[in-house]
């Protein structure tokens, strides 16, 4: 941190001798700038995290030098006290240092995991319907712009349930009317798949036979996507 700050220091001295009046206020911001980075947590982090490699390094360079003593010497308690105290400074810099940058990362954190919560709270379940023709399971292509935008919306939301469940009207037999609803559902979960369905989403495809009297839609012939993100 001292090399760093004399430089910056050196710097505004250079700038200040040849500044011209206009430039004075500059040049205070430009200290006030310098300041700022140099205080608080910024600071600190900079400063501990200098200050530990330069007494590793230093006792490095203790420990190899008294590696060149005789062994006599070496085992000198005296000798290796350098060693040992400039590797426990530089330990206690790096705690300083870790925990300054972990002050200066726990507000992001912080903020990020509100701002996932807040996604995530913001994605709703999508429901998405499709008509077919009398008696067909091809999708029609007046329909494919909605299938679009479902898989367009599975790319951003992969990790999400997928229900795909088919319907018939009611002028055909009840096996036929649930194989064609099955049919048409596997033909849209096809259409899906070739659009790049996520490995992620899990997908259940339903053929429900002919639509119930209940039901409010009056077109029986369809297939219903339903999107469940899951965060």
């Amino acid at each position: 941190m001292r090399v760093s700050r004399y430089l910056a220091i050196a710097v505004l001295g250079a700038l200040a001798g040849c500044a011209s009046p206009d430039r004075a206020g500059q040049n205070a911001a430009i200290q006030a700038d310098v300041n700022q980075t140099f205080g608080g947590d910024v600071g600190a982090l900079i400063y501990h995290g200098y200050e530990a490699a330069r007494e590793g390094e230093g006792a490095d360079k203790a420990r190899a030098e008294l590696a060149e003593q005789p062994s006599y010497l070496a085992a000198d308690s005296a000798l290796s006290e350098p060693a040992m105290t400039m590797a426990d400074e530089a330990a206690e810099h790096r705690r300083q240092a870790e925990a300054a940058l972990n002050r200066i990362l726990d507000p992001l954190r912080e903020r990020i995991a509100k701002l996932e919560s807040s996604q995530q709270a913001a994605v709703a379940e999508v429901t998405t319907v499709l008509h077919f023709a009398p008696g067909s399971a091809a999708l029609p292509a007046s329909e494919t712009a909605k299938l679009q935008a479902v898989a367009h919306y599975l790319a951003r939301h992969p990790h999400a349930s997928v229900t795909i469940t088919g319907w018939s009207d009611k002028s055909g037999s009840a096996k036929a009317n649930r194989e064609l609803s099955r049919a048409r559902a596997n033909a849209v979960y096809d259409a899906l798949n070739t659009r790049g369905l996520p490995l992620d989403a899990r997908i259940a495809v339903i053929g429900a036979g002919a639509a119930g009297t209940e039901d409010n839609d009056p077109i029986g012939r369809r297939v219903k996507i339903e999107v469940r993100p899951l965060g």
